[in-house]
Parts: structure tokens; sequence; C-alpha cells
């Protein structure tokens, strides 16, 4: 049994020390360029023309430009890297779109439009597991 617990512990603290790591693998397309950048994504991890190793985080950021009656003229997507920030999803108005922006910190985790599940989340559930099986 105390095997296991050692295993156990090993393995997460290599889980949280293995993640911490100098860049990430985002994609980087806009779909003005890349049709297959838009929201029906279907660009591969193999594509290495829209890959971008990233020292910060990865972006996806889908905005609407609009006609002056306020119609939706065209839909456009970005992805891409940005400066490190924290897993999070705003809404903004820049460059006469009306913009949904979500960062992301896993490598290759802007193919959606919501971020991954948090790291913290990720270990509290591991932790809770260590210490159901230390009181069975």
């Amino acid at each position: 049994m105390c095997g296991i617990r050692y295993i156990a512990t090993l393995s997460l603290l290599l889980i949280v020390f293995v993640t911490v790591c100098d860049s990430i693998i985002c994609f980087s397309c806009h779909s003005t360029d890349k049709p297959e950048c838009g929201d029906d994504f279907r660009i591969l991890t193999s594509d290495l023309d829209s890959r971008f190793d990233c020292p910060g985080s990865c972006y996806k950021r889908r905005g609407k430009r609009s006609s002056g009656g306020g119609e939706v003229r065209r839909v456009e997507v970005w992805r891409g890297c940005i400066a490190r920030q924290e897993d999070r999803c705003f809404s903004e108005k820049a460059n006469g779109l009306d913009q949904h922006t979500c960062v992301c910190n896993t490598n290759f985790c802007n193919t959606a439009a919501v971020p991954h599940v948090p790291k913290y989340l990720f270990f509290f559930c591991i932790l809770l597991t260590l210490f159901s099986l230390n009181y069975h």
C-alpha cells in the first residue's frame, strides 16, 4: 500500500511541475485568409502553417462586422497568441467589430469557444481521489 501512495504522490508532483513550461502551441490563423479557421474549425494539429509556438496564451476571437443598419455582414474568427493571461472569456467592441474572445493556456486549446477546465479543478480531483484511497 505504501508503494501505491508513493507512486501517486510522485505522479501528482510530476504533473504539477511538468505542466509549467516556457511555451505552448497555439493555432494561428484568420478565417478571411483561411476559411477552415472559422467557426466550423477544420485544421489539424499537423498543419504546420497554422501552428505557433507561443510564449504567452492562446486565444480565439470571434467578431461580427455589422452594416450601418445593424445587420451582420460577416463573422470573422482569429486564433493566435497573446501576452500571458488567465483562462477567461470576455466581450468588447474594437475596430468596428463586436468581439468575443476566449484565452486559454494549454496546447492547441484555441479550437473551441470556451476555455478548458481550470488546472486547479483537475488537481483538486486528483487530491480528492488520493485522500479517498487512503481512507478506504
